[in-house]
């Protein structure tokens, strides 16, 4: 997958209001379907409550294409928080 710089990422979005994290997204779920994870359309993350399905299965293609380097646990018991691990290999 191409390495992109996080502020790169956080700059841009808050510069174009949030529609370069929908492009990021977009470009980064391509590269997953590329490798073999399945990630739904997305145009799916525009739609309430959809979106969060998108998300989850995002989250899901992101833990195997990384074989589990990058994960988030979406629900801890109390469902109030989510947790992003991440190997440094991938930050």
């Amino acid at each position: 997958m191409q390495q992109r710089s996080p502020v790169t990422i956080v700059l841009l979005g808050f510069v174009t209001c949030g529609i370069y994290h929908l492009i990021w997204m977009h470009q980064v779920g391509e590269e997953m379907r590329a490798r073999g994870a399945e990630v739904p359309p997305t145009w799916h993350i525009i739609i309430p409550i959809l979106n969060f399905l998108w998300m989850w299965k995002w989250a899901q293609a992101a833990e195997k294409v990384t074989n589990g380097a990058l994960s988030v646990d979406f629900a801890n018991g109390r469902g109030t928080s989510a947790r992003l691990r991440c190997n440094r290999q991938y930050m």
